[in-house]
């Protein structure tokens, strides 16, 4: 929306999934031989679209998107945290700066021959197409 916003600073790499990837690792689920799906459900798994990125740069990328720049404004982080604990936000905001690195799709790949394959500029060309009201 254009306006500032204080996570300049917010360079720590984090993990995502985009929802056509979801999609597609969902379907590949779906139609997965039944000894694959036993052999996911053994341990959790942490889907992810293969590639991070920084806070920072996705709020860059969503105001490109947009058509809106992106105004981030770089904080220190001791001052964010000092304001955030005053709000009882700190929790939040640690989990929004700290770095999320999700497991490796190895294994989703092994058994169901899924790849994440959208990228960041797929994934967010939405936000481009007019609204209608």
């Amino acid at each position: 929306r254009g306006l500032p916003l204080p996570f300049g600073s917010a360079k720590a790499p984090r993990d995502y999934l985009a929802l056509g990837n979801l999609t597609a690792l969902l379907t590949a689920l779906v139609e997965t031989s039944a000894n694959d799906f036993a052999a996911l459900a053994e341990a959790p798994h942490e889907p992810n679209d293969g590639a991070s990125i920084a806070p920072a740069d996705l709020a860059s990328e969503l105001g490109h998107a947009m058509g809106t720049p992106a105004r981030l404004l770089p904080f220190p982080r001791g001052l964010l945290l000092a304001l955030a604990s005053v709000a009882g936000k700190k929790d939040q905001l640690v989990a929004a700066l700290d770095p999320l690195a999700a497991g490796s799709n190895n294994t989703l790949k092994q058994h169901t021959n899924w790849n994440p394959v959208a990228d960041w500029a797929a994934n967010l060309a939405y936000l481009s197409e007019p609204q209608s009201d």
